[in-house]
């Protein structure tokens, strides 16, 4: 069933059910609705920040400000689309270049997210489903008690997570955090740096390990674990178990 989202504006409330819609506004544009556990928020960034952690109202609450060069205020267009799977919110490009859009997104449980821009970091932090980032240039740095994907050129990226992850950098570190207790299957690649693990592995009995390599190292722990893909081109690879 298609969600139906109830959008306020700076100013106004307008209720609205649409497939996709362009929304033009002041500097600040808030949005609120609902979304059900499976379904996903999709943010599409171009130029800016793109922000996300847990909705303590159990509503999906976006907020977008629009800043241009010099930190003046300027108009907020917004494309959204509503779809069985979810939402998907998108910065409409103008021509002032040097305009940026930041996004604060509060995630309800159990929605997935997924966060895109050009040049910016993202950060999503404390969520519970699947997170998936994707920049260009800029920093990532992720955190869910599920799988995660993420993929930037220029920007490293730091991730915690409970399950599965697909970390790529071509341009930086990647750093990944998982349970002391994960059973993953690992395939770690790096041309230019290091491979390190840290803290105890599931299959050593409580001995700390660490490998280096400049190329790939692969292990399997358990039968059939989630997958756990790290790469970079230029840039080291941390594993770590937590406590």
């Amino acid at each position: 069933m298609i969600n139906r989202f109830k959008w306020i504006l700076t100013c106004a409330a307008t209720l609205a059910a649409h497939t996709e819609t362009v929304y033009r506004s002041g500097p600040t544009v808030m949005l609120r609705g609902t979304l059900q556990a499976g379904q996903e928020v999709s943010i599409l960034g171009v130029n800016g920040d793109v922000v996300a952690e847990p909705s303590s109202s159990g509503q999906l609450e976006i907020v977008a400000v629009r800043l241009s060069e010099g930190g003046s205020h300027v108009e907020v267009r917004l494309a959204v689309e509503d779809h069985a799977g979810g939402t998907r919110v998108a910065a409409v490009e103008s021509q002032d270049v040097n305009a940026k859009v930041s996004f604060h997104v509060r995630v309800p449980q159990g929605v997935r997210f997924r966060g895109t821009t050009r040049n910016g970091r993202i950060l999503a932090r404390g969520l519970a489903a699947g997170v998936e980032a994707h920049t260009i240039n800029g920093d990532i740095d992720i955190e869910s008690r599920d799988s995660g994907r993420a993929t930037t050129v220029n920007g490293s990226i730091t991730a915690r997570l409970g399950k599965g992850a697909d970390l790529e950098s071509v341009n930086g570190s990647v750093r990944l955090a998982v349970p002391k207790t994960a059973r993953l299957q690992l395939d770690v690649r790096t041309v230019n740096g290091a491979i390190t693990t840290r803290v105890a592995s599931p299959i050593t009995s409580g001995i700390p390990f660490t490998r280096f390599s400049r190329f790939k190292h692969s292990h399997l722990y358990g039968m059939s674990p989630p997958a756990c893909a790290l790469r970079t081109v230029n840039g080291n690879i941390t594993l770590e178990y937590s406590l």
